[in-house]
């Protein structure tokens, strides 16, 4: 009989043990757009006496069919903050992105759909995991794709002898853009670099307070060159100009990514957007016919969420100018000591003793997280 009761309490306190380990998100988003950005967070507690084992808490984006309990992976990252050999925390990641060609829910089998996970290994000697999620709704946000299923007015700034503009069927098939229909922008040898794709006649698309992007997709017959895109916004026609390099190779698709620093100024309250232009090397005039195409246009926010002591994307830490050429300027860093500038990877870029101005004018173009000791982040974008 004792020996019973030893088993029976020991089996109690291991099972009571299992179910001490936790995992939670933190205000994780209920819906989401193709190609958006998510910053999430969640608390994680392996349990006393046990730590994170394997590559560390990891968010997990996947498509799950509740009819058989079987899963796809579609989007995964590591925690930004190091997790293995931890035993609980906050944990972070700004790395997970919604694929652009993810099937929207609306389009998903009955009994299928999209979870949102935290999970972590707990013994890296024998495997298990703990893991929670939160059920979300995939939409197109804002998608040009030529495909039929927007209203948009494609038409072009510039005198028809020099630049054209047409729907054509989509010329490479594979790689990131595997669409039936894209935008074909010729232009001919006199052509002038302001003259461009314009797009118009769409709902006036509404965006949020900040952590706006436009990300445009194209094929350029050159490796290199500049691609230039052009916004109005506002009731009165406000305008934002943008032109990024690109390195890559010619005749296949490519991708580049515009932030939208006027959403969020609180100078400017007009935040919607209903005009784009887009066009190649606006600086240059053409001496030979060059004829390029774009498609899957995407306008998105990249949310942030996260627990006040690091939602610093709206408080407690001012960054400016954002973007930046080089110098940023940082306001509020009492109790800081250090600051680090990772990359999207999360890998650390340059570390900087505390203080008011840093220089990045040393590192390529992009976006980097800017973050303090004591646990602050901010994104800034390096032009």
């Amino acid at each position: 009989m004792m020996i019973k009761k030893l088993l029976f309490t020991l089996c109690f306190i291991a099972t009571t043990f299992v179910y001490s380990q936790s995992a939670s998100l933190i205000d994780p988003p209920t819906t989401v757009t193709q190609n958006q950005l998510l910053t999430l967070s969640g608390n994680y507690d392996v349990g006393t006496g046990h730590t994170v084992q394997g590559s560390g808490v990891t968010f997990l984006l996947r498509e799950y069919d509740t009819n058989n309990s079987t899963f796809l992976w579609k989007a995964s990252a590591v925690a930004d903050e190091v997790t293995i050999g931890t035993q609980s925390g906050v944990a972070t990641t700004s790395s997970v992105r919604i694929p652009s060609d993810l099937a929207l829910s609306s389009e998903l089998a009955s009994g299928v759909e999209y979870r949102l996970y935290i999970s972590f290994q707990n013994e890296e000697e024998s495997p298990a995991y703990t893991s929670a999620y939160q059920t979300i709704t995939v939409t197109n946000g804002y998608r040009f794709d030529f495909e039929g299923s927007e209203t948009v007015t494609i038409g072009k700034q510039g005198n028809d002898a020099r630049i054209a503009v047409a729907e054509v069927a989509n010329p490479v098939t594979d790689g990131i853009n595997t669409t039936a229909t894209c935008v074909q922008v010729t232009e001919e040898s006199n052509s002038f670099g302001w003259e461009r794709l314009l797009l118009s006649g769409f709902t006036a698309i509404s965006m949020a307070s900040e952590g706006n992007y436009i990300s445009v997709k194209f094929i350029s017959p050159k490796a290199s060159g500049n691609i230039y895109l052009k916004v109005n916004h506002g009731a009165s026609g406000n305008i934002y100009e943008q032109t990024l390099a690109y390195t890559g190779t010619a005749n296949v698709w490519q991708e580049k990514e515009f932030y939208l620093p006027f959403i969020g100024d609180p100078a400017d309250t007009e935040v919607s957007i209903t005009r784009i232009d887009i066009s190649f090397d606006p600086s240059t005039n053409n001496t030979a016919q060059e004829i390029y195409y774009v498609d899957q246009i995407d306008v998105y926010n990249e949310t942030v969420l996260s627990t006040s002591p690091v939602a610093i994307e709206t408080e407690g830490l001012l960054v400016y100018p954002n973007p930046t050429t080089g110098v940023i300027n940082i306001s509020d860093l009492s109790d800081v000591n250090v600051i680090t500038v990772s990359n999207v990877m999360g890998q650390v870029v340059k570390n900087f003793s505390a203080k008011n101005a840093i220089d990045i004018s040393d590192l390529p173009a992009g976006m980097y997280v800017l973050q303090t000791d004591n646990g602050l982040k901010r994104k800034v974008v390096k032009k």
